[in-house]
């Protein structure tokens, strides 16, 4: 059975088969994903992630093989949607011959590219966790080789580029220090002066060394032009204790899991498929989630529809068993239900960003906050909070630094303009 079933215009609905909704009740809701059918080519990379959820789900392969495919892209897109791992998982049991050795080719290479990073990267953390409790800094990962192992239960299944660190704000100058002495520096580097300007704007501080190590520390969830502050103090308190490597580390509960992963998938606008893994695998692994307190802390923190989009596309695209009761929440939320229609557009129908990508994404930002002073801080500190590149185009004196607030909007204005004149 295919992720979904179309009425007669081409749109998905939900399936009244499901285990988890009854028949009957939302027979006729529609979440009209694309206009047209899905692309075989599509099926074949959805069909890769619902092998999360559904063993059953390899039944379908012979099917789609059966259709003259894209490989191109196909492998493509499975790059650009984060499920190399998934696809290739997938299509080692195919049949010999079915598959061009090309593509298995292409697909090993990148997977075997994808494992080496992964491996680095969790060496790399391990060192870290052993530097922070020589530093007596409490810290806890998250994504990364924390998601694959606890959602995936596989490092080989899910890559990642860098690692994410969750620390309080007043040890931050000790972790600083002890990255700088190993080799790190701040990416992108900044003079000293700005230092303290940039702590005071931003939420996170990239660290990178010379063999390509990223890592992204941070004392807060989500970026301060977001409005909302997920609370630190409440993860913290709520952390609990996982093992990975042989080494003991704190990680957050499964439902600030939930939240975290949901509110950092909708920053970058939903554009992967593996972040709609992710929520299904953290369905699958803890069916016992407590909702009532997922409930009011996305209500707490403007973070409902971010996680209703979540549970809604990881429902429909990867059957994951959702509860009725969030389901018929996100539902009933319009705007939850043209984003979901947003983001499988995307997904099934993708075009190359053009000069009003930077637009689309502020309206994307601006319909995923449900709270109206969330939306007017986002716009306000877009238009006018100075960044990083705001530094770089003009270097003003502390005493001025005022005007980089006048000068953002005029620079932002000018830099849309260049671009819709040079792609025309």
């Amino acid at each position: 059975m295919l992720p979904h079933q179309c009425n007669e215009l081409g749109q998905f609905v939900f399936r009244s088969e499901s285990p988890y909704i009854e028949p009957g009740n939302r027979g006729s809701t529609a979440i009209p994903f694309s206009t047209s059918v899905i692309h075989p080519e599509d099926r074949l990379l959805l069909l890769a992630c619902r092998t999360l959820t559904e063993t059953a789900s390899r039944a379908d392969l012979p099917l789609l093989l059966n259709h003259d495919l894209n490989w191109g892209y196909v492998v493509q897109r499975a790059k650009r949607l984060g499920v190399i791992p998934l696809l290739t998982r997938l299509l080692r049991g195919a049949a010999a011959g079915v598959v061009p050795d090309r593509v298995h080719q292409d697909l090993h290479a990148k997977h075997r590219r994808l494992i080496d990073r992964n491996v680095v990267l969790t060496a790399e953390l391990l060192e870290l966790a052993e530097m922070c409790d020589d530093l007596r800094v409490n810290c806890i990962p998250h994504r990364g080789p924390i998601a694959a192992v606890m959602l995936y239960e596989d490092l080989k299944l899910r890559g990642f580029t860098d690692l994410d660190l969750l620390v309080r704000r007043h040890e931050f100058p000790r972790l600083k220090e002890a990255l700088l002495d190993r080799g790190f520096h701040l990416y992108p580097e900044l003079p000293l002066s700005r230092e303290r300007d940039y702590a005071r704007l931003d939420y996170d501080w990239i660290f990178k060394n010379a063999r390509g190590v990223y890592i992204d520390v941070r004392s807060a969830v989500l970026p301060r032009f977001f409005g909302r502050r997920l609370a630190a103090p409440g993860i913290w308190a709520r952390s609990v204790v996982r093992e990975l490597g042989g080494r003991e580390m704190l990680v957050m509960c499964p439902e600030d899991m939930l939240i975290t992963m949901a509110a950092h998938a909708s920053k970058h606008c939903w554009s992967r498929l593996d972040w709609v893994c992710d929520i299904a695998c953290i369905l699958m692994r803890h069916p016992d989630l407590d909702w009532d307190q997922v409930a009011q802390r996305i209500q707490s923190t403007g973070t409902r529809r971010m996680v209703h989009v979540g549970l809604l596309l990881s429902f429909e695209l990867l059957s994951a068993p959702v509860p009725p009761f969030m389901l018929d929440a996100a539902i009933r939320d319009e705007t939850v239900l043209s984003l979901v229609h947003d983001v499988g557009r995307r997904f099934f129908s993708p075009v190359p960003p053009g000069p009003y990508r930077g637009v689309m994404e502020a309206g994307f930002h601006m319909r995923i906050s449900e709270r109206r002073r969330d939306q007017f801080c986002y716009l306000w500190r877009q238009a006018f909070m100075p960044t990083v590149s705001d530094w770089d185009v003009i270097d003003l004196p502390r005493p001025l630094s005022f005007l980089y607030y006048v000068a953002r909007p005029f620079r932002i204005a000018v830099k849309f303009l260049r671009r819709i004149f040079r792609d025309g």
